[in-house]
């Protein structure tokens, strides 16, 4: 009779201390500086990356009853744009426990939905967005989803129909809601804060990735937001422009360029956003007005969301 084939210890993957008992590592040894914690009870080679698939992979060593990988962590792992956190996110069935420091478990009563992806079991997009809704906001909801759109094979018509007509608290509602202001081809969480903005600002909502293209079919440009009739573009521009200077001078000079063409630009920047929301409302507000745009009155829907941070550093 053949033997129980074993797998070879691998102290560049996370392991336990029994691991490292008996592959002969002391626990001096594994105390030292050969080694180094990722969790409490979990551990890896000194120079090994202990970035999130690590850490990811620690936490399904320390809880390996998980279904996988779920929430927050799953967002990640798609590529999205989750609410911040620090901790390793697990699905595990209903009576599992877990209180190590940095990992975080969500307790099921039915296995969730898995997928397998890069050796990794985690929630679909679909069953990531609905769990994360009773944990977050409507912006960084909408925020999710978008990302999601980009990055997965997940449509906003997917979230729509998932959340239509299904029962439940304050969780399906946020997600009900969220899925009808999430949009295709947004490239960056922050376009998507200027949007919902503007929407729940109570202004027209700007058309999302308008691309302009020249008759033999070349790229001219790419505005995050515009306003087609009244040739009026929302742009973001973002610290990374000022990083990379090249780039920055070839953006004004080709705004300038379509500026003659017509085109008005409204270039808002993080602070117009998260300090002074209320005075880019009137920006864009006046912009519309002066391309012949009647708006109704403002409402203060948007003040829950973008609360004012005037005087504040940053």
């Amino acid at each position: 009779m053949l033997g129980r084939m074993t797998t070879p210890f691998d102290d560049r993957r996370p392991f336990r201390p029994a691991g490292a008992k008996s592959a002969g590592i002391t626990r001096a040894q594994l105390t030292g500086d050969d080694y180094r914690r990722v969790f409490r009870g979990c551990f890896v080679a000194t120079g090994q990356d202990v970035g999130l698939l690590t850490r990811v992979h620690a936490a399904l060593e320390l809880v390996p009853m998980s279904y996988g990988v779920s929430h927050h962590t799953t967002a990640s792992l798609w590529g999205a744009a989750p609410p911040e956190t620090s901790d390793v996110h697990l699905a595990v069935p209903h009576k599992v426990r877990c209180e190590i420091p940095g990992i975080r478990v969500h307790r099921f009563r039915k296995p969730p939905k898995m997928v397998q992806r890069n050796g990794v079991r985690l929630t679909t997009p679909l069953g990531t967005y609905l769990d994360l809704a009773p944990f977050t906001e409507l912006v960084p909801l909408v925020t999710l989803g978008d990302s999601l759109v980009r990055h997965t094979g997940l449509t906003a018509a997917d979230l729509v129909a998932a959340t239509a007509g299904k029962e439940g608290g304050r969780g399906i509602r946020l997600a009900r809601r969220a899925a009808t202001l999430v949009r295709s081809n947004v490239d960056s969480p922050r376009e998507t804060m200027l949007r919902l903005l503007l929407v729940l600002g109570g202004l027209p909502e700007p058309v999302v990735d308008h691309r302009i293209y020249a008759s033999d079919g070349r790229l001219l440009r790419r505005l995050d937001l515009a306003y087609l009739e009244q040739l009026l573009a929302i742009e973001y521009d973002g610290r990374h422009h000022i990083e990379r200077t090249g780039q920055w001078h070839g953006d004004i000079l080709r705004r300038e360029e379509f500026e003659q063409l017509g085109w008005r630009f409204v270039v808002i920047t993080s602070p117009d956003i998260w300090r002074t929301p209320g005075a880019t409302l009137d920006r864009v507000g006046a912009a519309l007005r002066e391309r012949g745009v009647v708006l109704p009155r403002r409402t203060d829907a948007w003040r829950a969301h973008f609360p004012e941070r005037r005087g504040l550093a940053g």
